[in-house]
């Protein structure tokens, strides 16, 4: 169990003593053990048993920077901010800015917003509730593709023969979101499956809790499949930072599909996916039955898994780097910046 703390009042701190009051609260906090330390994104305080709204309240990420210069250990953020306060690119160049200066300890906490007394009391516009959701998915959009890419120095083909990293199926991630189910449906249909990652099972075949870019390499040239399995299906350009990673590495990787791979990726050609079915009567689970098909299809395909994997490779090394993702981001503000002059 982690346990975190949010400073939601400044009280009894007054203005003149709230530097010395919250610098001895996060700095006790950061010796104490705790994982994570929060503070609000408002302007005003909440009312009721909280504090009439012109209570001591100050702003978030200049608290949070505060908080990174006086700590060492414990993880920072918003919990959490509101869309509408400020333009999404400021948004993530903060929340990055915050996360170096931290030393990667920094949170994103993002939501759409509520607070319509804060808001315009302060002369900002608070939006309909879906104009909110819309902005908020805008805004997750572009921290996706601000967030993600691969470094062709970093992340790389590495052609080494490693004995116990020789596998048919190998899965690089923590047990989480229906994992543990696809792994158990992998071994029951008699693959050879190899997994490095952390919270499995004493009974699953871990090779190693941690893994790094080298040996991350080094177990996609040694595996016949990496397995995937993507965790959401609602944002429209999702899809697993590791399929990138997978590819980058030269591995023939097989994950689930999800609408947003298809705007990135061809079935086949840089990737091959499966299909997750979830039944709606008894037993009621998710079927990972396609899954074990095309990996049984692929294992007697060597050169086809040598063709698609190089395939992969050049794709994300064409569109999928740091700097190819920062073009999509200038691009993506282009168009907000047009909407709002239009």
């Amino acid at each position: 169990m982690k346990i975190g703390l949010q400073i939601p009042q400044f009280k009894p701190s007054t203005p003149e003593t709230m530097r010395s009051w919250l610098k001895d609260t996060v700095q006790t906090v950061d010796q104490g053990g705790f994982d994570s330390l929060w503070v609000m994104d408002h302007f005003f305080q909440l009312g009721r048993w909280m504090g009439e709204p012109e209570t001591e309240m100050i702003e978030g990420y200049t608290t949070l920077g505060f908080f990174a210069g006086l700590t060492e250990k414990v993880k920072i953020g918003l919990m959490v901010g509101g869309v509408i306060y400020r333009h999404p690119a400021v948004v993530i160049k903060i929340v990055s800015t915050l996360d170096v200066l931290s030393g990667g300890r920094a949170y994103f906490g993002i939501g759409a917003a509520w607070y319509e007394h804060e808001t315009k009391s302060l002369g900002m516009r608070f939006p309909p509730m879906k104009e909110r959701f819309e902005q908020l998915e805008e805004i997750l959009q572009i921290a996706h593709h601000m967030w993600e890419g691969v470094d062709p120095d970093i992340h790389r083909h590495i052609e080494e023969e490693v004995p116990e990293y020789k596998c048919q199926v190998a899965f690089m991630g923590t047990n989480k979101a229906g994992r543990e189910r696809l792994l158990r449906e992998v071994m029951k249909a008699g693959f050879d499956l190899k997994i490095w990652g952390t919270r499995w099972p004493g009974d699953m075949p871990v090779v190693a809790e941690f893994i790094g870019e080298d040996d991350f390499a080094r177990a996609c040239f040694n595996a016949d499949i990496v397995l995937g399995l993507n965790d959401n299906n609602k944002i429209r350009d999702y899809f697993s930072l590791r399929t990138a990673l997978t590819l980058a590495s030269r591995g023939f990787h097989v994950t689930s599909y999800v609408p947003g791979i298809e705007n990135w990726f061809v079935n086949g050609t840089h990737v091959a996916w499966f299909r997750v079915r979830r039944k709606k009567f008894p037993p009621w689970h998710t079927d990972f039955s396609d899954c074990t098909k095309v990996i049984a299809h692929y294992l007697d395909k060597p050169d086809e898994r040598r063709r698609i994997a190089l395939e992969g490779q050049k794709h994300v090394y064409a569109f999928f780097t740091w700097e190819y993702q920062l073009g999509k981001v200038a691009e993506k503000l282009k168009e907000i910046l047009a909407g709002e002059k239009s």
